[in-house]
């Protein structure tokens, strides 16, 4: 296996990790990423019963980026502050305004975008590429 097929699988773990691949073969060791996720999918389209979970992961991505739009434009600076892992003050003096200002609108963020932590946040936030 040449040093490009190894950073290629490696690249191919963090995607699937990314969207909450998890392998349903054997685990065994015997079968590269790859190879394990191409037997995964086979079945996954032979089967039948997860082809309705292509829709479900569409509609739901589709209700992140709505909840998203509606979004005020100072809402979606803070949050892309809080997603880069910035505290409210770095996000207040980034801004020129108060650190209690951030602290509204992080509320609102969260209010609009039906998130219980800051990391289901950063969650749907990934789930949509953001």
């Amino acid at each position: 296996m040449s040093d490009d097929d190894v950073e290629l699988e490696a690249q191919l773990a963090r995607l699937l990790r990314l969207h909450d691949y998890v392998p349903q073969g054997t685990g065994d060791g015997a079968l590269s990423p790859i190879a394990l996720f191409q037997t995964d999918l086979t079945v996954w389209f032979s089967d039948g019963t997860d082809v309705d979970s292509i829709s479900v992961v569409h509609r739901e991505r589709e209700d992140i980026q709505a909840r998203l739009a509606s979004l005020t434009e100072r809402e979606q600076q803070v949050l892309s502050g809080v997603v880069a892992g910035r505290l409210n003050k770095q996000i207040a003096s980034e801004m020129g305004i108060a650190e209690r200002t951030v602290k509204i609108h992080r509320g609102r963020v969260m209010a609009k975008m039906a998130a219980a932590s800051l990391a289901e946040l950063v969650r749907l936030c990934e789930r949509v590429g953001r």
